[in-house]
């Protein structure tokens, strides 16, 4: 199996109070973005006793997402976001008439996650 993946995301985040520092009173917001990938995969399947297994790998997916940020003074910018690669992997079986045993497994490289504008990586150090 195999396609196209779409994203859309956005976001606003505020942080106050003076556990944040210098960055209390920051805002950010991320206007809405749509990005695309793709995934692929394959599947084993024996019906007769409903034993199916699928490995399926996502691509990472890239935001720009256009960036307005406030703390003395505002800043509009853009920010770059990378959602990682991930993959899945899929098990069911037929243990009883009427009764599936199923789970999953799903590994994602969250290291190549961040949200860095300028302004709160300027102020914040990274």
């Amino acid at each position: 199996h195999g396609g196209v993946r779409v994203d859309r995301g956005s976001g606003d985040i505020t942080l106050n109070g003076a556990a944040y520092g210098p960055l209390a009173g920051y805002n950010v917001k991320l206007d809405d973005d749509i990005a695309t990938g793709f995934v692929v995969g394959a599947a084993y399947e024996i019906p007769d006793i409903a034993l199916r297994v699928a490995l399926t790998y996502n691509s990472a997916i890239t935001h720009n997402f256009d960036t307005v940020e406030s703390l003395n003074p505002a800043l509009v910018s853009s920010t770059k976001v990378k959602l990682p690669q991930s993959v899945n992997l899929d098990f069911q079986t037929g243990i009883a008439a009427n009764t599936l045993l199923f789970g999953s497994v799903r590994w994602v490289n969250w290291s190549q996650f961040k949200i860095d504008p300028l302004i709160f990586t300027g102020v914040a150090g990274g």
